[in-house]
């Protein structure tokens, strides 16, 4: 992994932080690394849900409980669409 600095100059010469290639879309990372990234968050939701653990922050669900744990629930809840304050548009 890049240091700090080397990913901020990669991403001011317009490529990948993770893999140093040329990026080929507007976000952080490439295509490639966004679908990596993508399938690990995936696995591990699944391995948490499995576990009888919350997919979002990996806290041990009781019986009461089906999905989220309270605290992602409310966070959730609070935030619509999965929105928080800073990607919403005005």
């Amino acid at each position: 992994m890049p240091s700090k600095e080397r990913m901020e100059q990669y991403k001011a010469e317009g490529r990948c932080p993770n893999c140093s290639q040329i990026n080929d879309r507007d976000g952080y990372s490439c295509t490639a690394c966004t679908i990596k990234h993508r399938a690990k968050s995936k696995a591990k939701r699944k391995k948490y849900r499995e576990e009888g653990r919350c997919p979002r922050c990996s806290k041990p669900l009781d019986e009461t409980t089906a999905g989220h744990c309270p605290a992602c629930t409310l966070r959730r809840a609070e935030y619509p669409f999965g929105r928080y304050p800073h990607e919403m548009e005005i």
